[in-house]
């Protein structure tokens, strides 16, 4: 093929790689990088460098100023989804090293973006990312209005990966005397992946496994693993309905703590 085309193929097949091996998708965009360096193709040196950004996340500190590199040509290019793509890639980085309020801002921007452009599937993605920063700031209220948010846009695009993940999302946003709910979304979740053979966002893993502990602290094994079952039996609609139906409920027993409160 003529070498203008490489770093496309190349960044599509890091894009591909990386959910399984970080270490050889950095050498396709090093390769894509350079490439798009020497033939001056300023559009794909820009999603070379914002996609190295992503697989070297492992190492914020160089990762991020990658990502940041790679965000300017779009700005200059005016490339709206280059732009988004960069914000939200800058995002994750920060979020996985701790950086949540530099996460925030990027996350936030990427989102104005995306209602501009009408991307409805990132806009999805900032709903489940925004929700994880609420989880960790304890704002668990804001956090199911954000995963409600995305799990309904993912319903609306029939988009079963993201249904199943921002599932996850809402088990998180959960309080603790709905442990058992959340397990179940849990086990519905992980049941609808592994019937698409989906993989997790690497940035997304330490979340999940972190949403997983929660629930797990507060029940004991049998009854973990019983709700966990009985989630993996559910078909993705019905999963759905009932993480839906279990948000109701939250909101409902909100209210009527705070009107308790009240009087």
């Amino acid at each position: 093929a003529p070498v203008m085309y490489h770093p496309k193929f190349l960044v599509s097949a890091a894009h591909m790689v990386w959910f399984q091996d970080l270490d050889m998708a950095q050498r396709l965009l090093t390769r894509a990088l350079d490439i798009s360096r020497d033939e001056g193709d300023m559009l794909q040196t820009a999603w070379a460098l914002t996609f190295l950004g992503y697989v070297m996340m492992h190492e914020p500190e160089a990762a991020l100023p990658i990502a940041e590199e790679g965000l300017a040509p779009f700005r200059a290019l005016q490339h709206q989804p280059g732009i988004a793509q960069a914000l939200n890639i800058i995002g994750e980085i920060a979020r996985v090293s701790g950086d949540d309020d530099r996460a925030w801002d990027a996350y936030e921007e990427c989102l104005a973006v995306c209602r501009q452009t009408g991307e409805v599937r990132r806009i999805c993605y900032m709903c489940g990312n925004l929700a994880f920063l609420a989880q960790h700031a304890g704002d668990y209220e804001r956090a199911m209005n954000l995963g409600r948010q995305g799990l309904q846009l993912a319903r609306d695009r029939r988009d079963k990966r993201d249904m199943a993940e921002k599932m996850i999302t809402i088990a998180g946003s959960m309080r603790a005397d709905s442990a058992s709910h959340a397990a179940r979304l849990l086990g519905a979740a992980e049941a609808a992946l592994e019937r698409l053979g989906a993989f997790y966002q690497p940035a997304d893993t330490p979340e999940y496994d972190r949403i997983i502990a929660g629930v797990r602290q507060h029940l004991d094994d049998a009854s973990f693993y019983a709700a966990w079952a009985e989630g993996r039996s559910m078909t993705l609609e019905q999963a759905i309905a009932y993480a839906l139906e279990a948000v109701g409920d939250e909101r409902m027993d909100a209210k009527a703590c705070a009107s308790k409160a009240h009087q």
